[in-house]
């Protein structure tokens, strides 16, 4: 999921009202119809290949992949479903005068901005694990300073984790220390590996972020006190479809993750089994923006 883009709420109950509309379905028809068709293929070089003597465990394969997605495409739906529930019940609540001006009102539409952003990181799911197995993905990256970033980042992550109980804690990080990064995409992983760490973590227990320096990369390391991982589960995370029927999502926000760290020059992994899960992932360190902004000028000179 990804929570790059700073909406406010009223920009929120916009987006959602359009959604409401006619275009809503149209608009995901695209990438969930590419994803049905992706399926159809497969049957159909499944069948071609079984003419051409394919043996029965490897047809049993494909029949396994073809269920697999088929599965993770009804979950997505679901997945999508959930927020845009949650966005339509706050705007007729607004629409009819059924919450006092003021702080109830603030209280609904942050609920409906939050909802309609988790449902956009849903959708971005989607269309950028097209996008980067199409190799059509384009990233703009530049040294960021990475308080600035993290903030933005986990403004609404805190609501979510709030609502669920949990209490997030982010180690202090130096007002000097960079990366170089999408800051859109930066802002995409860490919604991602700090939303997976709020979903499983128990209700009172706490989900830790903090960024290590280390020569010429900052590692950036999310801990949770959940249940932790299953050794069946480590071998396939980063796998597309890869969540289990138990964990909520579309299954492709760790695929995503891992593509996206690649191509921003880094790296990403688990840490070893124990209490609770660990994620990390670690990008090229840089000089802020404004400094090495002063040393190119000075250099000019």
């Amino acid at each position: 999921m990804k929570f790059g883009v700073n909406w406010t709420p009223f920009a929120a109950g916009v987006v959602a009202i359009g959604l409401l509309g006619a275009g809503f379905e149209g608009w995901l028809a695209a990438p969930l119809g590419a994803l049905a068709a992706g399926s159809f293929a497969l049957a159909a070089r499944r069948s071609a290949r079984t003419r051409h003597g394919r043996s029965d465990d490897q047809i049993a394969a494909l029949q396994r992949a073809l269920a697999r997605r088929d599965d993770h495409l009804a979950r997505t739906a679901h997945e999508l479903r959930t927020p845009l529930a949650s966005v339509t019940a706050a705007l007729d609540l607004l629409r009819g005068d059924w919450v006092a001006p003021g702080r109830e009102a603030d209280e609904v539409l942050a609920e409906a901005a939050y909802a309609a952003r988790h449902l956009a990181g849903l959708v971005d799911d989607v269309l950028d694990a097209a996008a980067l197995n199409a190799g059509r993905l384009r990233l703009q990256i530049a040294a960021h300073r990475v308080q600035p970033l993290l903030d933005d980042g986990l403004r609404l992550l805190r609501l979510h984790a709030e609502r669920s109980g949990v209490r997030l804690e982010v180690a202090p990080v130096d007002a000097g220390l960079a990366v170089r990064t999408d800051a859109r995409r930066f802002q995409q992983v860490v919604a991602n590996l700090v939303g997976n760490a709020v979903k499983v973590a128990p209700r009172g227990s706490t989900v830790r972020l903090l960024a290590v320096e280390g020569g010429r990369r900052v590692r950036f390391v999310v801990a949770d006190d959940g249940p932790g991982l299953t050794p069946a589960h480590r071998t396939q995370l980063f796998s597309p479809f890869a969540g289990g029927t138990e964990t909520p999502g579309t299954g492709l926000g760790l695929f995503v993750s891992q593509r996206l760290v690649q191509r921003m020059g880094g790296n990403i992994g688990h840490g070893e089994p124990g209490h609770g899960a660990e994620f990390w992932f670690d990008l090229p360190r840089a000089l802020p923006p404004r400094l090495h902004v002063a040393s190119a000028a000075g250099a000019a000179r």
